[in-house]
C-alpha cells in the first residue's frame, strides 16, 4: 500500500481530478433499485445500454453530462428524473465528434416542392430560372423510379407514383423525365432540354408527377440510440427538466425501428427546458399516450427528422413557450387523438421547418392554439388534413412568410357532426401562396338531416398582408340544404394582397363579409371578392374598399341549383379611389373589359344592393349585371339609396350596365338614389324614348327607322321587349359594334329586300 503520505497523495489527485472533470467514469447496466447518477463523477462514458427497472428510479444531479457511444441509450421502464438548473443543464450526447460530420447539417433543396393535401404528398414542382413550374410526360406513365428520386431530393427516404395528381395547371418546367432510381436529384436523370419549352400535352392529357413520400432519408452522422421512456405506472412519470440531447435518434440493434432522441408511450414524461438538437430522425416520438403530455420552454431544433411526433392521444396535450425550427418535414405532427381531450398549444413557434410548422392530421380533439406563430416554413405554417370532427381555434397567432399557404386545411369526405373552426385576433403576411386556404367536401349520399348541419368558418379581427395568391380561398364540394358551411369574415384588414383577395367557390355555403377593410390590393384581372359555383347565399356590410388596383371589388357569378332563395346583400359599404388598367384588346369592343365596382353574372335572384357610396371617380362603371342564362331575366337587382358619386341621372345611368346595355343581364332598378354621400333618396321616373339616334337597350313600344335616319349606329344590344315593334326602311345602313347584337322578343319589321340593307362592324 505505500507510506500513509504516498495515499493521501494519489487520493487528492483522484479528488482533483474528479471535480475538475478531467477523468471520465465509465456506466452502464440494468438499475432495478433507486440510483443517483452525482456529479462528482461527471463527466459519464456510457458503455452500454442503461436499462431502469419498473420499480426503480434513476436520479441524474444537475450539471451531470453523458456521453453515449452509437447503437447504445437509455430504456426507462420506471422513472427517470433527470433536474438540472439553468447554470447546470444535464446533458447526454454521443462521445464521438467525427470530422466532417453531416448531423449539423438540416438545409434541404427548396427548389422542389409538393402542391397536395400534406407536406407527404402531391403535385411536384421545381423552380427554374426563379417560376415554379411541373414535371410533365409527353407519352407513357410516370414509374416509381421517378418518385423515388424526387422524393430522395426532397428529404425523404423513397415514395411512389400518385396518378390522382396528373392534371395540373400552370407552367410545365421539366419535360419527360427518365429516372433509374439511384439518382440523388432529377437533374441526374435523363430529360429533354431545359433550354426548350416543354412539349407536354395539355387539358385532359396532361401527365404531372405526382407522389407520395415517406421515411426521412437519413444524413451520414455519428447517433446515440435515445432515451426510450416505457413507463406504463402513471405514478412513475419521467421528469427532464434544463436538459441538453444532441445527436440522439440512432438506428440501435432494430433498423426498422422508429427513431427519436426522446422514445415515450402510454405515460409520456414531463418536459421542461429541454434543448433537443441535431437528431438522426425525430427529437421527440410519443405513441398512444393515455396519461397528459406536457412540453414547457422547449427548443425542438435541428432535427434530420419531425421535431416532435405525437400519435393516438386519450388525454390532453399542452405545448408553452417552445420552439420548433429547422426539422423536417413538419416542426410538429399530431395524428389521431381521442374526441374528449384537448391539444392545447400557447406562446410557441414554428419556424423554418422544411415542411410544415404544425401538422394536424385526422385529429378530433378540442386544438386551442393562442399566442403562436407559424413563419418561414418551406410550406406550410399550419397544416391540417382531416375525414373527422374538426373544432380548432386559434388565438392572436400569426402565419407568416412561409413557402406555400399560411394556414392550409383539407376536410374530406366530412359527415355528421358540426365542425368549427376560428382564426381570432391575428395575421397572416408575406406567404407566398394564400394566407388561408380551405378545402370542405361533404360525403356523398348522405340522409337528409333536419336541423341542417352548418359547419362555421370565423375569421374574426385578422389582418392579412402581401400574400402572393390571395389572403383567404376556401372551396366546397358535396355542400346541400341540409349541410353545408357558414363563412363568416369580420372585423378584418386585408392589405397589399395578389390575386383575388378573397374567394369562396364551390357548392352551397353562406357567406359574411362584414366590417372590414380592403386597401391596396393588387389583382389586376381579377377581384378583391370573387364568390362563384352554386348556391351561394352573401352578406357584405360596412365595409371599405379603397386604393385597390383590382378589375372588380365584388364579382358574383352563382347560380343556384336548389330551390331554396340565394340572394345577395350589399349595404353600408364604400368603394373608393380603386381603379384597374386593362391589357390592350384594341381589336375588341367590350366594356366589361375595362373597371366595374360589383358585377353580378348570371342569375336569377333579386338581388339587393343598397346604402352604398360609389366614390371611384366620375367615370367608370360601377354596377354591371351580364351573362345570364335566360335571354331576359324577369328579376331585377334592386340597386336602391345608393350615392353613386353624383346626382345627375343621366351620369348615373353611365355607371351602370345591365340588360339595356346588354340584352343577357338583368334589369338594375338604381332609383330613388341619394342625393349626398348621406343625404336623401330623389325618386325619378326614366322616361327616355328610344330614338334612331339612340338606338339600343330596352324597346317598349314602337320605334319606325327612315332612311333619313341613315346611317344609324349601335353601340349596345338592342332588346325589343313581347309586344314592342322595330320597324326599318329600305335602304337603311346600320353601324353595329363588335359584339353587339338584337334580341327580337316582340317584332321586327324590314321593308324590302335583304339586299336593301348595309349591314356592316363598326371599329
Amino acid at each position: 500500500m505505500g507510506p500513509l503520505w504516498w495515499r493521501v497523495f494519489l487520493l487528492s489527485l483522484l479528488l482533483s481530478g474528479l471535480l475538475s472533470g478531467a477523468v471520465s467514469d465509465d456506466i452502464g447496466g440494468s438499475y432495478y433499485q433507486n440510483h443517483t447518477i452525482r456529479l462528482l463523477g461527471s463527466p459519464y462514458d456510457v458503455t452500454n445500454e442503461i436499462i431502469v427497472g419498473e420499480s426503480a428510479t434513476l436520479t441524474v444531479e444537475a450539471g451531470v453530462r453523458l456521453f453515449f457511444p452509437e447503437g447504445v441509450g437509455m430504456t426507462v421502464r420506471g422513472r427517470l428524473i433527470a433536474v438540472g438548473t439553468p447554470d447546470d443543464r444535464i446533458v447526454f450526447d454521443r462521445k464521438r465528434n467525427p470530422p466532417d460530420d453531416q448531423a449539423n447539417n438540416v438545409t434541404r433543396d427548396h427548389d422542389i416542392r409538393l402542391l397536395g393535401p400534406t407536406v407527404f404528398e402531391g403535385r411536384v414542382q421545381v423552380k427554374r430560372n426563379g417560376t415554379w413550374g411541373s414535371l410533365c410526360l409527353s407519352t407513357g406513365l410516370w414509374r416509381n423510379s421517378e418518385a423515388i428520386v424526387v422524393c430522395r431530393q426532397l428529404g425523404f427516404e423513397t415514395g411512389r407514383v400518385e396518378s390522382k395528381y396528373q392534371f395540373g395547371t400552370g407552367r410545365m418546367a421539366v419535360c419527360d423525365l427518365e429516372c433509374l432510381g439511384n439518382e440523388t436529384n432529377i437533374y441526374e436523370c435523363n430529360h429533354d432540354d431545359l433550354d426548350l419549352p416543354p412539349t407536354c400535352s395539355q387539358g385532359r392529357n396532361r401527365r404531372d408527377l405526382g407522389v407520395v413520400c415517406e421515411g426521412v432519408n437519413h444524413r451520414d452522422g455519428v447517433y446515440w440510440e435515445a432515451i426510450d421512456i416505457r413507463t406504463t405506472n402513471e405514478a412513475m412519470k419521467s421528469t427532464l427538466d434544463n436538459v441538453d440531447i444532441f445527436h440522439a435518434g440512432g438506428r440501435g440493434t432494430n433498423p426498422n425501428a422508429e427513431r427519436a432522441a426522446i422514445i415515450s408511450a402510454t405515460v409520456p414524461p414531463l418536459l421542461h427546458n429541454v434543448n433537443i438538437q441535431y437528431s438522426g430522425d425525430a427529437a421527440v416520438r410519443v405513441d398512444n399516450p393515455t396519461t397528459t403530455f406536457q412540453m414547457e420552454n422547449c427548443d425542438i431544433s435541428e432535427n434530420q427528422g419531425v421535431g416532435l411526433i405525437l400519435k393516438n392521444p386519450s388525454a390532453n396535450v399542452t405545448i408553452v413557450s417552445s420552439t420548433f425550427s429547422k426539422n423536417f418535414p413538419v416542426g410538429m405532427q399530431v395524428t389521431g387523438g381521442h374526441t374528449g381531450s384537448t391539444l392545447q398549444i400557447t406562446d410557441s413557434t414554428f419556424e423554418q421547418n422544411s415542411g410544415a410548422g404544425l401538422m394536424l392530421s385526422e385529429v378530433p380533439m378540442n386544438v386551442d392554439i393562442r399566442q403562436s406563430n407559424f413563419s418561414t416554413n418551406s410550406h406550410y405554417g399550419l397544416s391540417v388534413f382531416t375525414t373527422t370532427s374538426v373544432n380548432l381555434v386559434t388565438d392572436s397567432c400569426h402565419f407568416n412568410r412561409n413557402g406555400l399557404d399560411g394556414f392550409h386545411a383539407r376536410y374530406l369526405g366530412v359527415s355528421g357532426d358540426r365542425r368549427r373552426t376560428v382564426l381570432r385576433d391575428g395575421g397572416a403576411e408575406g406567404n407566398i401562396g394564400c394566407g388561408f386556404d380551405l378545402e370542405i367536401e361533404y360525403q356523398e349520399g348522405q340522409n337528409i338531416v333536419s336541423p341542417p348541419i352548418s359547419d362555421q368558418i370565423i375569421i374574426d379581427q385578422y389582418d392579412f398582408a402581401s400574400n402572393g395568391n390571395g389572403a383567404v380561398r376556401i372551396t366546397v364540394d358535396n355542400s346541400y340544404e341540409d349541410r353545408f358551411p357558414v363563412v363568416q369574415l369580420t372585423g378584418g384588414v386585408y392589405q397589399d394582397n395578389m390575386a383575388t383577395t378573397i374567394e369562396v367557390g364551390g357548392t352551397r355555403a353562406e357567406v359574411t363579409i362584414q366590417d372590414s377593410q380592403f386597401d391596396s390590393s393588387q389583382c389586376g384581372s381579377k377581384s378583391v371578392i370573387h364568390v362563384h359555383g352554386y348556391d351561394k347565399a352573401v352578406n357584405i356590410t360596412g365595409s371599405r374598399f379603397v386604393r385597390n388596383v383590382c378589375r372588380r371589388m365584388v364579382l358574383f357569378n352563382t347560380t343556384d341549383m336548389s330551390a331554396d332563395v340565394h340572394p345577395i346583400f350589399v349595404e353600408d359599404n364604400i368603394f373608393e379611389n380603386n381603379e384597374y388598367e386593362p391589357k390592350s384588346l384594341a381589336h375588341i369592343s367590350d366594356p366589361l373589359n375595362e373597371y366595374c365596382t360589383i358585377e353580378v353574372v348570371g342569375s336569377g335572384e333579386e338581388h339587393t344592393i343598397t346604402q352604398n357610396s360609389f366614390l371611384n371617380g366620375p367615370t367608370g362603371l360601377e354596377l354591371c349585371s351580364s351573362g345570364g342564362s335566360h335571354p331576359v331575366v324577369m328579376n331585377q337587382i334592386r340597386a336602391e339609396i345608393n350615392w353613386w358619386g353624383t346626382s345627375d341621372i343621366n351620369s348615373i345611368k353611365e355607371k351602370i350596365f345591365d340588360n339595356n346595355d346588354w340584352y343577357s343581364g338583368v334589369e338594375i332598378k338604381f332609383s330613388p338614389y341619394l342625393d349626398s354621400p348621406s343625404g336623401s333618396p330623389i325618386s325619378t321616373v326614366d322616361t327616355e324614348i328610344m330614338t334612331a339616334s339612340s338606338l339600343g337597350g330596352r324597346l317598349n313600344g314602337t320605334l319606325h327607322i327612315t332612311t333619313s335616319d341613315s346611317p344609324v349606329t349601335l353601340t349596345r344590344d338592342l332588346t325589343i321587349l313581347p309586344g314592342s315593334v322595330l320597324s326599318v326602311e329600305a335602304g337603311v345602313e346600320f353601324l353595329v359594334q363588335e359584339r353587339v347584337g338584337i334580341l327580337n322578343m316582340g317584332k321586327l319589321e324590314l321593308d324590302g329586300l335583304v339586299k336593301s340593307y348595309n349591314i356592316r362592324c363598326q371599329p
